[in-house]
């Protein structure tokens, strides 16, 4: 079974027709979990946990949630993504549309702390892998390529996380 959870009424309405999901329902996560729900093995926070007041919170739920064994995938924005901190650097802290600073985001994560997020909430880290380089912009940052060697998750704009229920 395939099950979806979303706030936006059109995302639930649109996912409906597209038939990847058993059932889609509109709410939050944890709190509008339908109790009839079997145990998953795979939770997906997919660019979500930043946009929630206690993400934390949403982590403790998903352990709790996940069958035997099971996995929680999710993918992150990195605040020490280069591009922000050198805005930062320069005392700029502007909220965009998307990305980093979307001014829907609620909560900030590096490696460090998202990986201690999901510690704490009672997971095992398997990989927490950077995604989307900043140098794979032709010719936009290419002069901070040295940025590999003494900060070297500031190359990501993203963190993709797999972790297992202890």
């Amino acid at each position: 079974m395939i099950y979806g959870i979303d706030v936006v009424p059109e995302n639930v309405a649109e996912s409906g027709t597209l038939g990847a999901y058993d059932l889609v329902v509109g709410g939050y996560y944890p709190d509008d979990v339908p109790t009839h729900w079997e145990r998953p093995d795979l939770i997906c926070f997919l660019d979500v946990l930043e946009h929630m007041v206690e993400p934390w919170d949403a982590l403790r739920a998903a352990r709790d949630h996940l069958g035997p064994g099971g996995r929680v995938l999710a993918s992150v924005p990195n605040i020490q993504y280069w591009p922000a901190v050198s805005d930062l650097l320069k005392g700029r802290w502007d909220y965009t549309e998307t990305g980093i600073l979307d001014r829907t985001h609620l909560r900030f994560f590096t490696r460090s702390t998202l990986i201690e997020a999901f510690e704490q909430a009672g997971f095992q880290v398997d990989l927490c892998r950077g995604i989307n380089s900043c140098l794979q912009e032709p010719g936009k940052y290419t002069r901070y390529r040295r940025i590999r060697r003494f900060r070297p998750d500031m190359e990501w704009l993203q963190f993709v996380v797999v972790a297992t229920a202890r």
